[in-house]
């Protein structure tokens, strides 16, 4: 079989990035195919580290028809109330229709004065539908029609503002880059000082992903069977990344209400077929779904999902909150608050159980192992 125009891309960044694990290409550019599906938009934060290669992929394509790129927004961007010298309306929205908009700094975004960082997500939220009104003062109301994708770079920040990040209503979800070692950091760094070297690798990734932006965007077929265990999924990390909120003065859960999960099983449906699209397939396959698999439980905090594979030891069937506080290497008050925040919402379960010492111990397991065993196989399996 012939390369791919993703593979020449994954190719062409290979010569002067390593990757591990490049799949976050596949993502992207999946992202960018689904949103281009007659469909509810597909909108994805990218997560890593500073320099860890989250804009090598798509912000030498910037200029492509498909994308909007931008280094943040600002309270004016999506919606201006002011008038153009030329008389136009300077809003962003009538110019994102049918493109993804590429946010390169959204961690810069979270550190704004809150008032205006909420002011932003509120015109997300607003606009995720397709349809955005707006008014200001006594003038006349706004209105715009735009259906537009988002792919947004961010650091582990964002697991920090989970409760912010709820105002938008789970309309994102969520891809983490892999580590960079120390070696590649280097490497890294050492392209960055060579002006010609950067020069090349910017003008050869442009044309490499204009390749891949220029495939026909024709949607792959996918089996019942795929959409099946794609709703599956959808309902467990519909619950699993629930934020619970506390009482302010007794920080005392109030009563968890997951999202329905059917905007999330949109969601996977399209990038599923936006990945398989991406590299040039015509039909879903088990790679394609394994990948939004592994999409899907980014979309949970990162402590959340650590604490729940610590569970899946199979010498324990169950554990303590003190076992799980040594495996994770956190103090026990901590782990203590996430695991009834789990029990909360049917992820785990607790029971009385003998430790070591003789004495009864509070010991908790998961509810659904088997499905929770598939999903994270699935994250590092094809």
């Amino acid at each position: 079989m012939s390369n791919t125009p993703l593979d020449n891309f994954k190719a062409t960044l290979a010569r002067y990035m390593h990757f591990e694990d490049s799949s976050h290409v596949d993502v992207c550019f999946g992202t960018v195919f689904a949103n281009g599906l007659d469909s509810s938009p597909t909108w994805l934060f990218l997560v890593g580290p500073p320099s860890s290669g989250k804009t090598a992929v798509l912000e030498p394509a910037s200029a492509h028809p498909l994308l909007y790129a931008l280094d943040k927004l600002t309270t004016q961007s999506l919606v201006s109330h002011h008038v153009g010298k030329d008389g136009k309306d300077p809003s962003l929205l009538p110019e994102l229709h049918r493109k993804t908009l590429v946010i390169k700094d959204f961690t810069g975004m979270i550190s704004m004065r809150s008032q205006d960082f909420h002011c932003i997500l509120g015109q997300l939220r607003g606009a995720y539908d397709g349809s955005y009104a707006s008014k200001a003062g006594i003038g006349s109301v706004k209105r715009y029609r735009s259906r537009f994708g988002v792919i947004a770079m961010v650091t582990s920040a964002i697991d920090k503002h989970r409760p912010v990040m709820t105002e938008l209503g789970e309309r994102f979800v969520t891809f983490r880059m892999p580590d960079v070692s120390p070696a590649e950091a280097r490497r890294r760094g050492m392209l960055l000082g060579d002006r010609d070297r950067r020069t090349e690798m910017e003008t050869a990734l442009r044309e490499a992903a204009y390749e891949v932006l220029q495939q026909p965007v024709i949607e792959a077929r996918m089996g019942k069977a795929f959409k099946n265990k794609l709703w599956d999924v959808a309902e467990f990390v519909a619950r699993a990344r629930c934020h619970i909120e506390k009482h302010p003065k007794t920080n005392e859960p109030e009563i968890p209400q997951p999202e329905v999960p059917t905007r999330l099983f949109g969601q996977l449906i399209n990038l599923t077929k936006g990945i398989a699209m991406a590299r040039g397939k015509s039909k879903v396959d088990g790679e394609d779904a394994r990948l939004v698999r592994r999409t899907a439980l980014d979309s949970m905090t990162l402590k959340r999902l650590t604490l729940m594979r610590a569970f899946l030891d199979r010498a324990h069937g169950s554990l303590s909150v003190g076992e799980v506080a040594g495996k994770m290497h956190f103090p026990e008050e901590t782990i203590r608050v996430h695991i009834r925040d789990l029990e909360l919402l049917g992820i785990l379960q607790g029971s009385d159980g003998l430790g070591d010492s003789g004495k009864v111990v509070r010991k908790y397991s998961l509810v659904q192992k088997d499905l929770l065993e598939d999903l994270l196989v699935s994250k590092y399996v094809g």
